[in-house]
C-alpha cells in the first residue's frame, strides 16, 4: 500500500517541477455588507445590516497558476470586520475589529477575466472597537470603547467564502463566519446592561475592486534535466 502512495506522490511532485507555474500577485479593496447571526443570553436583540468601506479593507492574493484556467492562492490582508445589533427598540450597538486574515483559495477560470473561486481563512483580530447610542439622541448618548488584543473577540476564528469575478477588475463574494466572532465567555456592558453573546456568527457580502500587479516572474518554474532553474 505504501509503495503505490509514494509512487503517486513522486509523480505529482515531478509534474509540478516540470510544469510552467506562473506566480501572480493580485490585490483588492473590498466594500462589505455584514449581517449578524447572533443571540444573547437575555433580552431582545435584532441584527442590522452594516457597511464597511473599501478604504479599510485590503486583500493581497499570491496566485500559483497551474494552468490558464486553474490556480491556487495564499491570501493575506487587513479587514474591518464586525456587525451592528439593536437591543429593544432604542439602543444600537456597533462592534467591529480589525483583523489579519490568512487564507487559501482555489480559482477556476481566467484570473484576467472571469472566474469562480472558493476558499477559507483564519482571522486574527488585533483591535476591537465598540459604539453604543440611543435612537433619536445619538449625539448626546453615544459612548465608545476600544482595546488592543483584548478578550472581546475570538482569536483565530474561521470563515469560508465563495465568489466569482465577473469583470477584469471586479468580483463578488459571499463569506460565512463559521464560529463566534465575539468571545462567548466575555461579559459585555452596554450602558449598564450586562450581555453575553451565546452565538455571534455572521454572513458577509463583498463587492471588490481588483488591482493586478502583473506576474512576479515570466515563465514560472522551468525544469530541464536534474537541475531546477528558477527565473526571477
Amino acid at each position: 500500500m505504501k509503495k503505490p502512495l509514494l509512487f503517486s506522490l513522486f509523480l505529482c511532485i515531478s509534474y509540478l517541477l516540470q510544469a510552467q507555474i506562473n506566480v501572480r500577485f493580485i490585490g483588492s479593496i473590498e466594500d462589505k455588507y455584514t449581517f449578524p447571526l447572533a443571540e444573547v443570553d437575555s433580552g431582545e436583540m435584532s441584527g442590522i445590516l452594516r457597511y464597511s468601506s473599501s478604504l479599510t479593507n485590503f486583500m493581497g492574493k499570491t496566485h500559483f497558476e497551474f494552468s490558464p484556467s486553474f490556480s491556487a492562492s495564499i491570501n493575506l490582508g487587513i479587514l474591518n470586520t464586525g456587525f451592528i445589533n439593536r437591543f429593544g427598540d432604542t439602543m444600537t450597538v456597533k462592534q467591529r475589529a480589525y483583523t489579519i486574515p490568512l487564507g487559501f483559495q482555489l480559482t477556476i477560470g481566467d484570473l484576467k477575466d472571469k472566474n469562480v473561486f472558493v476558499g477559507g481563512e483564519m482571522q486574527l483580530p488585533f483591535h476591537y472597537k465598540e459604539k453604543t447610542f440611543i435612537k433619536g439622541d445619538k449625539k448626546e448618548t453615544k459612548t465608545k470603547k476600544s482595546d488592543w488584543f483584548g478578550s472581546q473577540v475570538t482569536q483565530f476564528s474561521p470563515a469560508v467564502f465563495l465568489g466569482f469575478q465577473y469583470k477584469k477588475d471586479r468580483y463578488f463574494q459571499i463569506k460565512y463566519h463559521l464560529g463566534d466572532f465575539l468571545n462567548p465567555n466575555n461579559n459585555f456592558n452596554f450602558r449598564g446592561n450586562a450581555v453575553r453573546f451565546t452565538q455571534s456568527s455572521f454572513v458577509e457580502f463583498t463587492f471588490a475592486g481588483i488591482l493586478d500587479f502583473s506576474e512576479i516572474r515570466e515563465g514560472g518554474f522551468e525544469n530541464e534535466g536534474p537541475n531546477l532553474d528558477l527565473e526571477l
